[in-house]
């Protein structure tokens, strides 16, 4: 193969890629000066997904349009929305306190949570198994399981899985046995008292219990960790966001041993989301980099986000796209304008270095339309 065809071969895979997604502003000037997370849900019971940032209610008109409310429901970074008392509408959690969702935009306190630790921030998933949301609790330095009994209470196992408020969990049935595991991953610096920073997979058991196996990364910087079927062989393969060693795909072999496939995608990322953005039976992967990593300054520069696109194997290539040239937080998928196809909503931190703690700078809040021509779910 001479050198003029294969610059023809790669060229026309770059285009072939691009041509499967295709993502477009959406024409507002939102803008945010210090918010550390994203929270999406159908708030107004409309049909469609509005979003909660730094404090605020901003509802969607249905075309992907966003509108301030001008209500704050919240006070703290780390707010969380699920329904906890199975009603169908999502509650608010917020510190140690249950706010319940009243159906009409406001929340009414219902309970402190019962912990033996100070929540710093809380993960909200199902660890039994029985379709509730449950709780893992977090304070600066510990964590706690919570089990929902179904009634919007919540009862203290007292276990603990060796994370803190810094750390990541993702759920699901990693070895296939009909029980939910946990990946707890470590992000940098852990406090003294929990030595070097391994991954651990948490394997559960017929009797609510866990038992742990280490999942040794050198050098590891773990920030955010998904579980989903990337390979098609329907277990759960891994995701990690890793600072120092950038995106990583682990295979499953059924039976919750990770296998590392090699792919390094990205440098310095963060926030990552998994989604089939061009409708082809696989999961994509939407990654957020921080170009300031390198300097050792946190999000000191922008860097854009990337779609990496899966052959359907686990494979992923990047896409070509860039998306915005911001240090994204958070980002969430969804379908916002109801054409059935999948959009992304990022909120974005840029820190300024002082002399003293750096200082939060105003940020674009960047909303993508995905406007791909070729989409099977499209009207």
């Amino acid at each position: 193969m001479n050198k003029i065809t294969l610059i023809f071969l790669i060229l026309s895979l770059t285009n072939s890629l691009q041509a499967q997604v295709s993502f477009v502003e959406n024409g507002q000037n939102l803008k945010s000066n210090n918010s550390w997370y994203l929270l999406m849900t159908d708030m107004d019971n409309d049909g469609d997904i509005d979003a909660y940032f730094e404090n605020t209610l901003w509802l969607n008109n249905g075309k992907a349009k966003f509108e301030n409310s001008g209500i704050c429901l919240t006070k703290t970074y780390f707010p969380k929305f699920a329904d906890i008392n199975n009603d169908g509408l999502d509650d608010l959690i917020e510190n140690d306190s249950i706010f319940l969702n009243n159906g009409d935009l406001s929340f009414s306190f219902s309970k402190t949570v019962n912990c033996d630790i100070k929540m710093a921030s809380v993960h909200i998933m199902d660890i039994n198994n029985d379709n509730l949301n449950d709780m893992i609790c977090c304070s600066k330095n510990n964590d706690r399981i919570l089990i929902n009994n179904g009634n919007g209470e919540f009862i203290n196992t007292g276990d603990s899985l060796g994370g803190w408020g810094q750390c990541s969990y993702a759920s699901g049935d990693i070895n296939n046995d009909g029980f939910i595991d946990i990946y707890m991953g470590i992000p940098h610096n852990p406090p003294p008292v929990f030595g070097p920073g391994i991954n651990k997979i948490w394997f559960g058991d017929k009797n609510g219990k866990f038992w742990a196996r280490e999942h040794k990364i050198d050098n590891a910087e773990t920030r955010e960790v998904l579980l989903a079927d990337m390979d098609n062989d329907a277990d759960l393969d891994l995701y990690i966001s890793d600072r120092s060693k950038g995106g990583m795909i682990w295979f499953n072999d059924g039976k919750g041993n990770f296998n590392d496939s090699g792919q390094k995608l990205g440098q310095f990322v963060g926030a990552a989301k998994i989604a089939d953005l061009d409708d082809d039976g696989d999961l994509d992967l939407v990654i957020c980099e921080d170009a300031g990593g390198e300097k050792g300054l946190v999000f000191s520069s922008g860097a854009p986000n990337k779609i990496w696109l899966n052959d359907g194997k686990g494979n992923f290539t990047d896409s070509g796209l860039r998306l915005g040239n911001s240090n994204t937080i958070s980002l969430s998928i969804n379908d916002l304008n109801g054409d059935k196809k999948l959009d992304i909503f990022a909120v974005n931190v840029k820190l300024i270095a002082t002399s003293g703690p750096p200082k939060a700078d105003s940020c674009d809040v960047e909303i993508w339309i995905n406007n791909a021509k070729k989409y099977n779910n499209a009207k």
